[in-house]
C-alpha cells in the first residue's frame, strides 16, 4: 500500500523515525519524480511505487535506477564492487548523519561539494 507523504504525517506515523531519518524522507519525497525509479530502505519502501532493496545493486545494473538511497550503518549489505561502481556514477544530492541519497538526474543540481557527511561518506569508499 502506497501513501502519501502528508498522509504519513498527519497520522503521526513519523513518529518511527528520528529526525535524521524524517528529514531524509522529506528531501526524497520533495525531489523525487513520480515516475523515477529508487533504491531506498525496506523503512521507506511504502513511499514510493517504484522503489526496490539494497539487493537489487547487487546486480551491477545501478544505471537502472534514478535515485539511490544508502543507510550508511548498512553499506555492508551492499557488495563493496556494486557500491563503488554506483558512486562512480551517481551525485551525492544529500548526505547527513545517517544517509547519503544519490541520483543521477542530470537536472539535479549537486550542493553536496562541501558537505561534511558527503565527504566523510565518499573517504569511506
Amino acid at each position: 500500500m502506497h501513501f502519501t507523504y502528508e498522509e504519513y504525517m498527519k497520522n503521526a506515523q513519523h513518529d518511527q523515525f528520528d529526525d535524521f531519518w524524517n528529514n531524509t524522507l522529506i528531501f526524497i519525497k520533495n525531489n523525487v519524480k513520480q515516475e523515477e525509479t529508487i533504491v531506498i530502505p525496506d523503512e521507506f519502501m511504502n513511499f514510493f511505487e517504484k522503489s526496490f532493496p539494497y539487493s537489487s545493486l547487487n546486480f551491477g545494473k545501478s544505471s537502472r535506477f534514478d535515485w539511490i538511497v544508502l543507510h550508511k550503518g548498512r553499506l555492508e549489505i551492499i557488495k563493496p564492487k556494486a557500491l563503488v561502481s554506483t558512486c562512480d556514477v551517481f551525485n551525492i544530492a544529500f548526505a547527513n548523519e545517517v544517509f547519503v541519497v544519490l541520483n543521477a538526474r542530470e537536472d539535479f543540481i549537486d550542493n553536496c561539494s562541501d558537505n561534511v557527511h558527503a565527504q566523510s561518506f565518499l573517504a569511506s569508499l
